[in-house]
């Protein structure tokens, strides 16, 4: 059975750059919830959003942009996401603009690679008890 053109392939063929814009500062906290992971770790520095290049990977592309949110005492898993999209349109808008102007200046972060889920509910609770992470 043909399975079609790999996700390679089909990035290979698509003549501009495809842009992820996503919540979380990529390569440390790929997959979901990005700002999440950050403050469970004790790492709110990295705690964003980033714009970058796909590639065949999870958030794996080199990086364009990334801005990071301070959350408040009264933020939780379900205000990140609100915070990191209201984060978003400044580089959002200005990665646009780059790659129209073919001006993208993509980079690869030194940064360690994890691919995060979104929390089970008993690890989310332990967390929040543990740590005041909600």
């Amino acid at each position: 059975m043909d399975q079609g053109p790999s996700a390679k392939e089909t990035l290979s063929a698509i003549r501009v750059p495809v842009m992820n814009f996503r919540s979380g500062i990529t390569p440390k906290y790929r997959g979901q919830g990005g700002g999440y992971w950050a403050l469970v770790n004790g790492d709110p520095d990295h705690a964003g959003v980033t714009v970058h290049l796909v590639d065949a990977g999870v958030d794996t592309g080199d990086v364009i942009y990334q801005a990071r949110f301070t959350p408040s005492r009264r933020d939780n898993f379900a205000t990140y996401f609100y915070l990191q999209a209201a984060t978003f349109p400044p580089i959002a808008v200005k990665a646009v603009e780059d790659a129209l102007r073919g001006d993208l200046k993509p980079f690869r972060p030194s940064l360690p690679s994890e691919l995060r889920d979104h929390p089970t509910l008993w690890a989310y609770l332990a967390r929040g008890l543990q740590d005041g992470v909600w």
